[in-house]
């Protein structure tokens, strides 16, 4: 069995889709391919040879981080209802922060990784595993019921020495085997898995000496639809846009020191002598022969500012219509627009919210099945057959002058409660309510 795991992790460290993930996290990171692009010429032979004396900037305009982000937060960036609101006690701030993070591996990646747990003093833990850290093995072909899964990544492993040597760090790769009976730790050894004698094995819970399991393994998958990265829908366009700001920068940058030259009746030695003496004294001597006068002219494509600008906004509209976001610069946001505009503009990423929504869904019903058997383990008291689940709480932008306009011409009448509560500045309906009668009876 260990060679069977050892095999698939090798083919799990080289695999296209690990390479997507990779790719997908650091893209969201800023770090994208342009940050490695040289300047090239054509040499001597007829080949591109990198050229280190013109201009080579390498900016980056993260549309694609922008993204994830956006669409992050327009579904789960107000806080979520957990139901039962008993089980609401375990998201604490810095745990709702972590489910945050595993969403956007979701959108970013195509799949994040939770995992509950216990730690050793037998408090609630809840720990988000990097996607491209995570090999799992499904029971069916619509990866809904997870069998087991290893956890393969790299951590620094202390060597002792030996009198005359001293100890010294090495890079170890440890796997961790999750199933439902608990994890299995071991060190990637070549070609074969070795226990791993600096981390135990064992089961997943251990409170107060007394072992506990979850009946499956504890590990829950957030996942994009079809388990697609949204880097794979947007790269090309996202690296074209990088290319195009950061040759027109280029463009900018290039002078007489650095631009192509034709000379005409120099007086001087060869062209690297030219060069120098350009470099350092940005001056050139010319004579005038046979009545041919001498000269320098500069040879260059000159560079359009508007059909830039209409490229970048091509791409950038073109990124947000593949990825399915909505463009915040769009021009029927000026003035007041109805609500029926405000939805157009938002029919995108409303459509994909959809699809995220079911998935994740699933996925914090399963989350909330491992917290109430955390719960129970640890004394806490949770409602034995409560229905489990999270409602979202979509950050839409709304005309509430025109809605309520709308509803008011309908005949609809409202509360003065109702009215206050959707006062931005006041936190309590009932007792400003109470201050107001106050007033009333002193006026």
């Amino acid at each position: 069995m260990l060679d069977f795991f050892a095999r698939e992790i090798r083919s799990f460290l080289r695999s296209e889709r690990r390479k997507a993930q990779l790719d997908a996290a650091r893209y969201l990171a800023g770090r994208h391919d342009i940050l490695n692009r040289a300047r090239t010429v054509i040499g001597r032979d007829g080949l591109l040879e990198e050229s280190r004396n013109l201009p080579n900037n390498r900016l980056v305009d993260n549309q694609f981080g922008k993204l994830v982000r956006q669409k992050v937060n327009y579904l789960a960036g107000n806080p979520f209802t957990v139901n039962p609101p008993e089980l609401a006690a375990f998201f604490t701030l810095r745990r709702r922060k972590t489910v945050r993070s595993a969403l956007e591996d979701a959108v970013a990646c195509g799949t994040g990784w939770l995992a509950p747990g216990v730690d050793a003093s037998g408090n609630p833990t809840l720990r988000r595993l990097p996607p491209y850290e995570v090999l799992p093995f499904w029971a069916d072909s619509d990866h809904t019921v997870l069998d087991c899964a290893i956890r393969v990544f790299d951590a620094e492993r202390f060597l002792p020495g030996f009198p005359g040597a001293p100890g010294r760090r090495r890079t170890v790769t440890r796997a961790e085997l999750y199933t439902p009976q608990g994890v299995s730790r071991f060190v990637l050894d070549g070609e074969r898995l070795v226990p791993d004698d600096c981390l135990p094995s064992g089961p997943w819970l251990t409170v107060n000496e007394k072992k506990f399991g979850f009946g499956a393994t504890p590990l829950v998958a957030f996942k994009s639809p079809g388990e697609q990265p949204l880097l794979e829908r947007v790269k090309t366009l996202q690296d074209a846009l990088n290319t195009l700001i950061s040759d027109y920068q280029n463009a900018l940058q290039e002078d007489a020191r650095n631009t192509i030259l034709v000379l005409k009746n120099y007086d001087g030695g060869d062209l690297a002598e030219f060069r120098r003496n350009l470099a350092a004294y940005g001056a050139v001597k010319v004579r005038t022969v046979d009545n041919s006068q001498g000269g320098v002219e500069t040879l260059r494509v000159d560079t359009s500012h508007e059909g830039f600008l209409a490229m970048a906004n091509l791409l950038k509209g073109a990124i947000v219509e593949n990825g399915m976001g909505f463009d915040v610069r769009d021009g029927t946001l000026r003035g007041a627009p109805n609500q029926m505009t405000l939805l157009a503009l938002y029919s995108d990423i409303e459509l994909d919210a959809h699809g995220l929504e079911s998935e994740w869904q699933a996925s914090f019903c399963d989350l909330l099945s491992f917290v109430r058997s955390i719960m129970l383990a640890t004394g806490k008291s949770v409602p034995p057959d409560a229905e489990t689940g999270v409602s979202f709480n979509r950050d839409l932008l709304l005309n509430e002058s025109s809605i309520m306009r709308t509803l008011l011409d309908a005949g609809l009448k409202l509360s003065n409660e109702s009215l206050l509560e959707q006062v931005p500045w006041v936190r309590d309906a009932k007792s400003e309510q109470e201050r107001l009668k106050k007033e009333e009876a002193f006026a």
